[in-house]
């Protein structure tokens, strides 16, 4: 996809436009694992995961033993990315650190009127994260992430600290989940321009539910995007089916901007995936369709030690 339109680039990723309305940093609002992809994000009410790294890190701290993550993304437009990520339980609570990238490719140079004007470039973008997460009494978790943030679009670079807040609460009696917080806020230590760009920071809450006479998990998230003045909310159902396997299957109302109310359009915001344990492993898939723009798929392996 070297070739690509640059006008689809920049409509499809904020990352690389300027403009008021926009926020940099696409990666950030990309989600970090194929079980919270296939549950369309809603998985900020979700405890002892070390995909809670790349979501809320207060359900790090229900963490029981070390884990060591890895995922793989093949996105739309050829894009690709990834992650890698460790947790350990200490003391006084539960710390993580992880490695997420996100390759758009090379393109080719071209000025305003799309004529070759030889050569090409590429773009990418890195976080650096470092988390830690404690329980407080019985019911309630909290935890931090603090995030470097690296950027490269052809010769201008940018860099920010990013930071995430958020907690939980369980009412264990009724198998609910309480999780939110404040999310990717924090500022750039270099710009692309000469104009600091906004962070796509954002407050979330989310309700998480266990029915008790069904191996189902039923979880809303509604979030708000500070800059860019955007409600959006997913929902995500999980099946536990038996010690092994889980089904999940989501709906996010992002969706709504890529349904052009024909042909695969109309599945536009859905994703569904699976994870399978199996000697100490966990393999995870999700699949989440993009309409017409495409479908997207990610991989991911994990172990608890």
């Amino acid at each position: 996809m070297k070739k690509i339109i640059l006008p689809i680039l920049f409509t499809i990723l904020p990352t690389f436009a300027f403009s008021q309305g926009t926020t940099v940093y696409e990666i950030l609002k990309t989600p970090g694992s194929p079980q919270i992809s296939a549950l369309g994000g809603a998985f900020y009410s979700y405890q002892g995961n070390i995909s809670n790294i790349f979501a809320n890190p207060a359900g790090l701290a229900q963490l029981q033993s070390s884990a060591l993550m890895a995922n793989y993304s093949n996105e739309v437009l050829d894009f690709t990315a990834g992650n890698i990520a460790f947790a350990k339980p200490f003391n006084h609570g539960v710390f993580g650190i992880s490695m997420r990238y996100r390759d758009y490719g090379e393109f080719d140079r071209k000025d305003e009127k799309g004529n070759l004007i030889g050569g090409n470039f590429d773009a990418y973008e890195y976080v650096f994260t470092g988390a830690l997460a404690q329980k407080f009494l019985d019911n309630f978790t909290y935890g931090l992430n603090s995030k470097i943030v690296i950027g490269k679009v052809a010769d201008a670079r940018s860099a920010a600290l990013v930071f995430d807040l958020g907690g939980t609460y369980t009412w264990r009696n009724q198998n609910l989940t309480f999780g939110g917080g404040i999310f990717d806020f924090g500022s750039q230590i270099n710009e692309y321009s000469k104009t600091r760009e906004d962070l796509p920071s954002n407050a979330q809450i989310e309700i998480g539910k266990k029915l008790a006479h069904l191996p189902l998990t039923i979880s809303y998230n509604n979030r708000y995007y500070f800059y860019d003045k955007e409600y959006e909310f997913s929902v995500g159902l999980q099946f536990d089916i038996g010690n092994s396997f889980d089904f999940r299957l989501s709906y996010d109302s992002t969706g709504s901007d890529k349904d052009l109310g024909f042909g695969s359009s109309k599945f536009a915001g859905i994703s569904f995936g699976f994870g399978i344990t199996k000697a100490g492993f966990t393999f995870d898939y999700s699949g989440t369709s993009w309409g017409e723009i495409g479908f997207q798929n990610r991989f991911g392996i994990s172990k608890t030690f």
